[in-house]
C-alpha cells in the first residue's frame, strides 16, 4: 500500500474527480479491509470527519498540503495565519489571520478573533492543524478597541476600522493606526531577515552586513 497514491494525491494531479471518491472508497475498503478509509484518501481522522460532514472539501486539503507547518507552540493571544474555507460548495480555501482567544485542553481546536480582513469583529473556531504559522505580535484592529472603550458613542460605524476627524478619541485611534502601519513595515523587514535577505540584496549578516555600512 505504501506505493499506492492516495486519492488526494491523484486529485491534486487531476487524475480523478471529486465524484470518483465514493467508488474509490468502495475499492479501497474491498482491497484493504483492515485499513481506515481516511488513510487511503490521504487524510487524518479529523480531516476525514470534516470532509464527510461537508465542513471542508478536497480542495481545502490540496491547498493545505502545499504549505509547511512548523509550529512548536500556540498560546492565547498569539497572532496566527490559518487556512479557512467559508462554505465548501461556494468558496475556495484561502488564508486568514487572527488572534487565539481560546484553546481546548488537547490543543486540537482554537477559537480565533479574526483580523480586519475577515471583518474584525468575527470569531471562528478552527482546528489547530489548520493554523500554519505564528506571526510576530500585531496590534488588534480598531474594532477591538471600539468594543472596549466607545460605549454608546455612535459617531461612526463601530464594526469598521475607520473613524471620523471629529471622533472624541481621534488622537487615540490615530496613534493605533500609525502603530499598525509600522507593524506592517516591521513584519516585512522581519521576513527579509528570516529569509536571508536584506537591503544589500544578498545574504544578511546582521550588524556586520554591508548594508549597515
Amino acid at each position: 500500500m505504501e506505493n499506492e497514491p492516495t486519492f488526494l494525491e491523484q486529485y491534486a494531479n487531476n487524475q480523478v474527480k471529486k465524484e470518483d471518491l465514493e467508488e474509490f472508497i468502495k475499492a479501497f475498503t474491498d482491497k484493504h479491509p483492515d485499513k481506515p478509509v481516511w488513510e487511503g484518501i490521504g487524510l487524518s481522522e479529523d480531516e476525514h470527519y470534516d470532509l464527510t460532514h461537508k465542513l471542508r472539501d478536497l480542495d481545502f486539503y490540496v491547498f493545505k498540503r502545499k504549505y509547511k507547518r512548523d509550529i512548536q507552540k500556540l498560546w492565547v493571544g498569539c497572532y496566527v495565519k490559518f487556512i479557512y474555507q467559508m462554505e465548501p460548495e461556494t468558496s475556495k480555501p484561502h488564508f486568514e489571520w487572527g488572534w487565539v482567544d481560546v484553546l481546548d485542553v488537547k490543543h486540537e481546536l482554537a477559537r480565533l478573533q479574526c483580523d480586519d480582513t475577515f471583518q474584525g469583529n468575527r470569531a471562528v473556531t478552527v482546528r489547530t492543524a489548520d493554523i500554519v504559522e505564528v506571526l510576530p505580535l500585531k496590534e488588534r484592529p480598531l474594532v477591538f478597541y471600539k468594543t472596549m472603550i466607545c460605549g454608546e458613542c455612535k459617531k461612526c460605524d463601530e464594526e469598521s476600522d475607520g473613524f471620523p476627524r471629529d471622533c472624541p478619541k481621534f488622537n487615540f485611534f490615530n496613534a493605533i493606526k500609525n502603530k499598525q502601519s509600522h507593524d506592517i513595515e516591521f513584519i516585512v523587514e522581519y521576513y527579509k531577515l528570516m529569509n536571508g535577505k536584506c537591503d544589500c540584496g544578498g545574504e544578511c549578516h546582521g550588524n556586520d552586513c554591508e548594508c549597515k555600512e
